[in-house]
Formats: structure tokens, sequence, C-alpha cells
């Protein structure tokens, strides 16, 4: 595949939605709900976390942060409705309030090696650390992962115009499915409508990116998550995959591994991008035995192609500076 582009690149995060959680009982609710450990919260951090079902299967992956006065949950804007009403169903007498941000609140991608230049001339203190939040001017600054110094900005609309309008001269601005390429290539998985109720955190390795707190207490769907952990019994994981000649793929898209009887040997799409540079590029959940084959035959629409199969210990190095 081509290096990234060097050049930093700005993009709308317009695919994304964001929930705020308050109230006096807002830490005690969300920690009876997601895999991650509020606690760690009143540290400037921010957090992934999976929302579960009973049943232990993900209903969404959130990104989560302090936002006073409480909460933010950051998630694909299609799940924001499903999430906030199911939410609702446990808040029962407790003294917590649920409020859609999405139309108030938005994000900016901002990804490159001279990125944090920039965000220094507007910004007092940048990010160093993967996860660390800074709050100022208005904005949240977070750093993520990624081949490169990556961030998600939030704030309202005004205080994103104004940082918006002191970057340009300095970067490019960039389509959100170049974010979503760079969320693939650091290995982050998402949830989407088609993909709710289909795995379990570690099968999208909640576990590894610190997404699963197993010495937490009780939450939705912990007792078949901790049954799976510390009985050893996941057979399934996600990878990172590419391919020059695949057919254009989507969330839930199931592919058949070809020369395998067995019913399992199939790749479930978690996230996928398509570039004329590299052809497709995509997060996929395969049988673990099967990650040491360098590729894979698949089909999908009886159309057969290769993908090169990059192993969590084998995969590019991520940004942790």
């Amino acid at each position: 595949m081509p290096d990234v582009n060097a050049v930093p690149q700005l993009c709308e995060l317009s695919h994304d939605g964001c929930i705020a959680v308050t109230g006096e009982d807002a830490p005690h609710f969300l920690q009876g709900q997601l895999t991650g450990d509020i606690r760690r919260l009143e540290q400037p951090l921010s957090l992934l976390a999976g929302y579960c079902n009973p049943q232990g299967r993900l209903l969404a992956c959130l990104r989560l942060w302090r936002q006073s006065p409480g909460y933010v949950l950051r998630l694909p804007r299609e799940l924001v409705a499903p999430v906030m009403q199911r939410l609702q169903l446990f808040v029962l007498r407790a003294k917590v309030t649920l409020t859609d941000l999405s139309d108030h609140q938005r994000g900016l991608g901002l990804i490159g090696s001279t990125g944090p230049d920039g965000l220094a001339e507007y910004f007092t203190t940048v990010p160093t650390a993967i996860g660390q939040v800074v709050h100022e001017r208005g904005c949240w600054i977070i750093r993520v992962p990624g081949e490169q110094p990556r961030f998600e900005l939030y704030g309202a609309h005004d205080s994103l115009d104004a940082l918006r309008r002191s970057l340009m001269p300095q970067v490019t601005v960039a389509d959100t499915r170049v974010w979503q390429q760079h969320n693939i290539r650091a290995g982050l998985p998402e949830v989407y409508r088609a993909t709710q109720d289909r795995f379990i955190p570690q099968m999208l390795n909640l576990d590894q990116l610190d997404g699963v707190a197993f010495d937490k207490g009780c939450y939705v769907g912990q007792e078949i998550v901790a049954r799976t952990h510390y009985l050893g019994r996941l057979k399934r994981r996600m990878y990172r995959l590419y391919s020059e000649h695949a057919p254009p793929l989507q969330p839930g898209d199931t592919l058949t591994i070809v020369g395998y009887d067995d019913a399992q040997a199939n790749v479930q799409v978690v996230q996928a991008i398509t570039t004329a540079d590299t052809g497709v590029e995509f997060l996929g959940v395969l049988p673990i035995e099967l990650s040491t084959h360098p590729s894979l035959a698949l089909v999908h629409n009886e159309q057969r192609f290769e993908a090169i199969v990059v192993r969590l210990d084998d995969r590019t190095p991520v940004d942790s500076v």
C-alpha cells in the first residue's frame, strides 16, 4: 500500500453523532451499562467501550469522555436514536438525562505529521498521548491512534468554525472516507445497524484496545464477555485486510473463505473503504486459526478475489508519541 499522505488533512466527521449523559447518577449509570471503566475518566482521558445486549453482543462501539457537566458518547450517527432509546429503558429512577448533541456539537478529524504544530498555534496545550483529552477554547481535543498523529476535535459549531479557519492555511480538506480509511488502518472497530448483535467485544479486539475492564463489576452482557475471557474460548477475531480486486464491500457483508467446508469459514465485514489507490481496505472478523495465512481466497456475490491478511502482531506500528 502507498504511504499515508504526509500533508495534514482535515475531515468533517459528519458520520458521527454524540449523546450527552448528565445528572448526579451518570457515572454509576454508565458503569453499569458499558464495558469500559468509567472511573478512569476522572483523568483527562477518552476511552473506547462497548455497549452490549444481555447476550454480550455489541449494540455499539463508543468513544467517551468527560464533558462538563457530564459525559459524551461518540458513535455512528445512525445509532444515536436507537442507543438513546435503549439506554433510557435502564434509567428508571436514576438522576440521569440523555441528550442528543448531534445537531449542536460536531466533530473534525485532523491527520498528519505536522498536525500537532497547527494545533499548537491555536491551543496552548495539545494532547501527546493516545486517549489524552484537552479542553480549550470551546473545543475538546482527543489524541487517537493512527499511522500518523491523529486528533478528533469536538465542539459547538462556532468554536469549530473558528478552529477550522485557523487551520485552513496549513491543511487540505479531505473526505470523511479518508478518516474512515485511517480508522481501518489503525484497527479501530465500529458497529453499525447492519452489524448490531453480531459480535462480542473480544471479536472486535476491544479487549486489546483497552475498551473492556474485566475487574470493574457487573454491566449489561458482562457474564458472557467475562466467561469468554477467563475460559479462553474465543475462536474469531477482527483483522485488517486489503485487496486490489475486491468488489465494493459494506459493513455486515459475509465473505465465504474458499477451500473450507466449515460454516464458520467466512469473513464478516466490520468496516470497509474503497479507494482508487489501494482497492478495498477492510476490517473483518474471521477464524483465528486462518489468520496465519498471508492471504485468503474469498467470494462475495459470486465474485472471487484474494485478500491479504494483516495479523495483529505484524500490522503497521500505531503512533503513540
